[in-house]
This record gives C-alpha cells, structure tokens and sequence, in this order.
C-alpha cells in the first residue's frame, strides 16, 4: 500500500509488473479515526480497483460525471465492504445497509441491492459472474443509465428483472 499526497500517484494507478498497488492518500485515514467502517471502505476500493485492472477492466477517475459502469463498481465496492463486515451473511449485510441508509436519511441503492439479491440467489459464484459480465461488457455499461444497472446485474446471472 503506498499512502500518497495529493500530487503524487493517483487514484486507480494501473498494477506494477502484475502486482497490486494500493494508492491511497494519507490523510484519508487521519480524518475518519472512528470509523473503522470508512477506513475498510478506502481500502476495499483501492483493492478492488488494482484486482479490477489486473483483470483487464479500466476505470474512470472518480472525478465529473460517473458513468453507468462508475456507479456499478462503486456498489460492488459497498458491496464487498458490506460482505466483510458481515461475515458474508446476506441476511446481516441487508440489515446493516437499511440501517446506514436510515442513519444517512437515504433510501437503498437499486444497484447495491441487486448485487445483494444475486448474491443471495447464487452465492460467491454470482458475484463473481457479474464481475465477469462487467469487465467484458465495461464499454457498454459506461453508457448505461443508473436505472437500467440493476436489472442488468441480475440478467447477468438469469434471475431476471
């Protein structure tokens, strides 16, 4: 893990020689000492960002407009922080999203939602079908509007809309 600046590698820096380069900057850390909820979070999405590129995927910065493919692999990262912190119970992971959203005044994300279903459904090997979809179908979900996204994850697995 390397613990950055802001003028130095930024986020979603490519793998070196086929290794995981986690680049995050240092001061993400210091502002949120109690939320160890936040910590796992940042770390969550700089791992999943190197592992996504090691599987061939690219990524927009996350600055400006996201895109539909954006917006999904930001749920998949809630996603797998959610599955950590749960001990990969689907039953837990949706009573803890209600209740974070609930305590944030939101209502749920369709899309993080429609990871958890298929999760659900299929378990591990659901998930990481979708993953699959999304790296050979990136393009397309980059043009993808936000409300078609989760049926699309759950078409990836045939359960449907």
């Amino acid at each position: 893990m390397v613990l950055g600046e802001e003028s130095g590698l930024p986020d979603y820096t490519p793998p070196v020689n086929g290794y995981p380069l986690i680049v995050t900057t240092s001061y993400q850390f210091a502002t949120s000492p109690e939320n160890p909820d936040a910590q796992l979070e940042i770390v969550v999405r700089a791992l999943s960002a190197d592992l996504w590129q090691l599987g061939g995927g690219t990524l927009e910065p996350r600055v400006g407009e996201v895109s539909g493919l954006g917006k999904s692999f930001s749920e998949l990262v809630h996603f797998f922080r959610s599955y950590l912190g749960s001990g990969n119970d689907p039953t837990k992971m949706e009573a803890n999203y209600t209740a974070e959203m609930a305590r944030l005044g939101s209502e749920a994300d369709t899309t993080y939602m429609a990871f958890l279903d298929v999760f659900r459904s299929y378990g591990k090997a659901g998930i990481v079908q979708v993953i699959r979809q999304m790296l050979l179908e990136g393009d397309d979900l980059r043009q993808m509007p936000y409300d078609a996204l989760p049926a699309w994850i759950r078409a990836t697995t045939g359960s449907g809309q």
